[in-house]
């Protein structure tokens, strides 16, 4: 179940993401919560992981790697996004 999203537009278009399925306060995503793991590597408050190298967006349920992250979608053409792309509903 890894949905594609064709023609995302940062700053214009909005993921709006589950509180209940994806275990995060409803609202804004935190800063801290989002992480691109080509630009460094995780810590324990990363919830969305976006792989820019290919696209990926993850949930990573405990933040720690010690539990395999789940890959929910892929933006293609590897756009940009970042937290403020987010709305937990």
């Amino acid at each position: 179940n890894v949905d594609t999203i064709l023609d995302f537009v940062h700053g214009t278009d909005i993921v709006q993401l589950s509180a209940a399925r994806f275990g995060l306060a409803p609202g804004a995503l935190a800063t801290s919560n989002f992480k691109d793991i080509a630009s460094g590597s995780l810590d324990a408050d990363d919830r969305i992981v976006h792989d820019s190298n290919t696209g990926a967006l993850f949930l990573d349920a405990d933040g720690s790697g010690s539990a395999a992250a789940q890959q929910f979608a892929t933006l293609a053409g590897y756009a940009l996004i970042n937290q403020t792309d987010f709305l937990i509903v």
